[in-house]
């Protein structure tokens, strides 16, 4: 399955890396099944909620070795150059800032960035599989 490549991009999160997935690809392709899939079936779950809840079973796992997690979504569309926030969407488009040597002009982490993006912080699991607030 496409998770099985994406999987240990999950275990690089937990890890504490820095982590982006994305879909590329034209209008109808597949691109929004492929993230999310059918979330009422656990064998065409797409890659978002795949690896939430691997994320959530690996931090039960970490927990009893004493870890603790605090995990933070960002959701972000791009298309024609403009990048929707999907999950505040109240703020409409947002711009991303890139340095003209192709570095960040106000990142600290050296890459672009988009300010005010809304967050969802995933807070635990409803019926088994994980809830974001």
């Amino acid at each position: 399955t496409i998770f099985e490549s994406v999987g240990p991009l999950v275990d690089c999160a937990i890890d504490g890396y820095r982590v982006c997935i994305l879909a590329y690809g034209q209008t109808g392709s597949g691109k929004t099944f492929t993230m999310e899939g059918d979330v009422k079936s656990n064998e065409h779950m797409g890659i978002t909620p795949r690896a939430i809840q691997r994320m959530f079973e690996r931090k039960v796992t970490l927990a009893r070795d004493g870890w603790a997690y605090k995990f933070t979504c960002y959701f972000v569309e791009i298309y024609n150059d403009n990048i929707r926030d999907l999950i505040e969407t109240s703020e409409g488009y947002h711009k991303a800032f890139f340095a003209a040597d192709g570095g960040s002009s106000s990142s600290s982490t050296g890459g672009g960035y988009v300010p005010s993006l809304g967050h969802s912080g995933a807070s635990g699991t409803v019926a088994g599989r994980p809830q974001l607030l």
